[in-house]
């Protein structure tokens, strides 16, 4: 009998394979390995008939682990590969503790020596199986398999909290689900995040990358039983199968501040936890300090309980100059004032370290490099060199404009201000943080308390800290975010609406950003105006949410044949599609391949219908959501 496979590879189409098995085997969500060529991969059954008629390859064994995803979960896997352009196989792994995955956990039912199945070649499997699949064990028996009973879905229902006294909402309904014996799971940025919250109950679990394998695998077993309640994490604990799960909490899990905090996968956190919430029909509470894009097109479809009127924060916006290096002076003497005043300071900055630039005082101006436009930096090896592109000259050779001396100007980060601020303001009373400073978070939080200036990187935006602080200072967070990205305006809005959070009442925040995003952060005050107008241009130019944002890249050993492929491509694009951009990637040849590159905005079932997720010569990625 043949079935139907997605390969546990980034491989997006199904194969076909034949069973020589008993029929009651083929159950969709089952496990098998398979023939991949020479190699050997795992798989997981779609389907158990195929309409294929030529002859296929047979399947070498059948994984009997105790894990089968219901179909609920199988309903959920397959909208997050079909929205992610991933294999299913792939995604369903992503479910998986890391013992699981490999087949060098298991071993051959009734085999004397037990050796690790991933210590067999394909031709050695292929001749053991000559009788029917093998039938493959963990090499260590599993603590707990058995899956409990599934819980009646209550309904989806999304409902959107917004305001600084949310937290105590969504514990009280996280306590009242878990008292009536179902599970929870609560989605947060980053661990810290999550370690919060979790810290604040009884019963609750962490559940991410920061557990060891063979903890992960002890969760993930006690999870299969029903044997969690409160699960917290990021993208590992949006995908672990909980059978009686009965809603989904996400928090904070589309802030920008921790935007680049989307686990090895990928996967966006709150894309995932509203993804699942559907596919289980369960209602998901979500979290946040204001609307975002998603969230605003829906409308009605969400149910807002808004209580961000009860507080009031003094917002500032300071326009500075884009290619302004130094410490802005009026940033500095805002912060004397602040002090002045005995409030508590945080001044927040996205680099730690500083870059020594080269600075002409005659022309006023920043050095460029001849060959790319880019800025020169200087050091100790007296050279003045280009990051970008890697051009070169010496230091003393002045001024490319008037041939004046040059100066090392030092750009604004944790260590230069330090200097300035021990200096001018607290003369010796600055406490720096940084992300690796906040695994010691017992000790940090008490240092916070006693220092009346905290200097420190977005890392300490986490809800240890959360009310802290009579005024927060934040230089140009636009260089945590790529400028080119459809999203900076809106992530710019989202986290100015976040540090109101972080003052306490009557708090004052002050942003000191370029003129490029001035706009985003002055209409906090606005929201409804900011989105109306964020969404009347996503529309014109068919950005997310009206589409996704896709970058394909083709290549081909011949120039010519290259730009015909790419002009196909483009004659086939269908009216919901629009091909922004069509550029070639260089004049020579990287690794025998000439490569363009194409930006695509269109829906992703559109994309999809096209076939060119199976073409050979194109990689497609998603660039937005």
């Amino acid at each position: 009998m043949k079935i139907r496979v997605s390969l546990s590879l980034n491989v997006f189409d199904f194969l076909t394979y034949e069973y020589t098995g008993a029929e009651t085997d083929i159950v969709p969500g089952r496990r098998v390995v398979v023939p991949v060529g020479n190699r050997v991969a795992t798989a997981w059954i779609v389907d158990r008939e195929s309409g294929f008629n030529r002859n296929v390859k047979r399947v070498f064994a059948l994984i009997e682990d105790g894990f089968l995803p219901d179909e609920r979960y199988l309903t959920f896997c397959q909208s997050v590969a079909r929205t992610q352009l991933r294999s299913l196989g792939s995604v369903l792994d992503a479910g998986l503790p890391p013992g699981r995955k490999s087949l060098q956990n298991f071993r051959i039912a009734g085999e004397a020596q037990a050796l690790p199945v991933g210590r067999y070649s394909a031709a050695e499997l292929a001749s053991l199986s000559r009788s029917g699949p093998l039938r493959l064990l963990p090499r260590k028996e599993p603590v707990c398999d058995t899956p409990a009973g599934f819980l009646s879905p209550p309904g989806f229902e999304h409902v959107l909290l917004l305001g600084h006294r949310r937290d105590a909402r969504l514990e009280e309904f996280a306590e009242h689900r878990t008292k009536q014996g179902q599970a929870v799971l609560w989605l947060e940025p980053d661990h810290l995040s999550a370690a919060f919250h979790c810290g604040r109950t009884n019963g609750g679990v962490i559940y991410d990358a920061s557990l060891s394998p063979r903890e992960r695998e002890r969760l993930w077993h006690l999870a299969q039983s029903g044997g969690l309640r409160r699960v917290y994490g990021g993208v590992l604990a949006a995908m672990l199968p909980l059978p009686n799960l009965a809603a989904v909490i996400s928090d904070r899990s589309a802030s920008p501040l921790q935007r680049r905090i989307r686990g090895r996968s990928g996967l966006p956190v709150h894309l995932l936890g509203e993804t699942r919430a559907r596919a289980f029909d369960l209602p998901l509470l979500e979290g946040a300090a204001v609307h975002t894009v998603q969230t605003f097109a829906l409308g009605d479809r969400v149910r807002v309980e808004d209580e961000r009127g009860e507080r009031r924060i003094h917002l500032g916006v300071h326009p500075i100059p884009a290619h302004e290096k130094r410490v802005p002076e009026s940033m500095v003497e805002r912060v004397k004032r602040y002090r002045a005043e005995g409030k508590k300071v945080l001044l927040v900055v996205n680099k730690k370290t500083s870059t020594p630039f080269l600075y002409c005082q005659n022309c006023r101006r920043m050095q460029i490099c001849p060959r790319c436009r880019g800025l020169l930096v200087g050091g100790e090896s007296l050279q003045a060199r280009c990051r970008d592109c890697g051009f070169s000259t010496p230091v003393d050779s002045g001024c490319g404009r008037c041939g004046n001396a040059l100066v090392e100007i030092l750009d604004v980060s944790i260590a230069s201000l330090k200097k300035r601020m021990k200096a001018e303001v607290e003369g010796g009373g600055v406490l720096t943080l940084t992300a690796k400073d906040m695994a010691r978070m017992d000790t940090v939080r008490a240092a916070v308390d006693a220092a009346p200036l905290v200097l420190a990187t977005p890392s300490v935006l986490n809800p240890f800290f959360k009310g802290l602080f009579d005024a927060i200072v934040y230089f140009r967070p636009e260089t945590s975010v790529d400028m080119n990205d459809t999203r900076a305006g809106e992530w710019l809005f989202y986290l100015g609406a976040e540090l109101r959070e972080w003052v306490k009442d009557g708090g004052y925040v002050d942003v000191f950003s370029t003129f490029h995003f001035f706009y985003a952060l002055k209409l906090l005050e606005d929201e409804k105006g900011y989105y109306a107008r964020e969404m009347k241009y996503r529309r014109w130019f068919h950005l997310p949410p009206f589409a996704h944002v896709y970058q394909m890249e083709i290549r081909h050993r011949d120039l010519r044949r290259l730009g015909g492929r790419m002009r196909e491509v483009a004659g086939e694009a269908t009216p919901e599609m629009k091909i922004v951009s069509r550029t070639l990637l260089g004049h020579r040849r990287v690794r025998g391949f000439y490569r363009g590159r194409m930006e695509i905005h269109a829906p992703p079932e559109t994309l999809a219908a096209t076939g060119w997720l199976k073409a050979r010569d194109m990689v497609i990625r998603i660039v937005s959501l």
